[in-house]
């Protein structure tokens, strides 16, 4: 099953269902490796690295201050 989108008579675009190849090769992209543990050493060791390179407690009041600004509607 084909679409085809028009504008003013003429084809724009179309649209179709994605072939069953497309998908499983979108699929495996997901596939992951089982973690190793060299990788938990790596995850364990990251660990409060960002001590002293971040105020936390500005970290969480600017996406809260951010959100209670009030600005214009953005023109689409």
């Amino acid at each position: 099953m084909r679409r085809l989108q028009q504008e003013d008579g003429r084809n724009v675009a179309e649209v179709r269902p994605v072939g069953a190849s497309a998908k499983a090769a979108h699929q495996g992209s997901k596939s992951r490796r089982a973690p190793t543990e060299a990788d938990r050493e790596a995850f364990l060791a990251s660990f409060g690295s960002w001590k002293g390179l971040v105020d936390v407690d500005q970290l969480k009041r600017d996406p809260k201050a951010s959100r209670q600004m009030s600005r214009p509607a953005p023109k689409l």
